[in-house]
């Protein structure tokens, strides 16, 4: 399978097992399973393909934020995600989509939202309690 764009572009929830055996499925299973081992790598202060320079722009403790997050997580769930356009602000023109999502962990939930080029690569994300 191929995917059309960047590794984190489908609009699904993060899933880690699909049980159904449709081929669309299946490729949005991988693409989701690629965005989440780029927000790892960026966690583990690592470069990597899908997240060009973020490991070195975000500061230690973001990372080992995100890392905790990761780690921990029992179940993340997306909650949906919006197109930048003209009436927005963003200080990175970069950033074309917005995705949120929350994690659940044992000390609470944690919300996540990545910001996504037009390419589908993660240009920033964003930890909150």
């Amino acid at each position: 399978m191929t995917a059309a764009a960047g590794p984190c572009l489908p609009r699904r929830t993060v899933c880690k097992v699909s049980t159904t055996g449709d081929p669309a499925v299946e490729l949005l299973t991988v693409k989701a399973l690629l965005c989440e081992s780029a927000l790892r790598a960026v966690g583990a202060n690592t470069e990597t393909a899908a997240a060009p320079g973020l490991a070195a722009r975000l500061p230690a403790p973001v990372r080992a934020r995100l890392a905790s997050v990761l780690e921990t997580a029992t179940a993340i769930d997306a909650l949906g995600d919006e197109r930048i356009g003209a009436r927005h602000f963003v200080a990175n023109p970069e950033i074309v989509r917005l995705r949120r999502y929350r994690a659940r962990t044992p000390a609470g939930a944690r919300f996540l939202t990545l910001q996504l080029s037009s390419t589908g690569s993660l240009v920033g994300v964003i930890v909150e309690e």
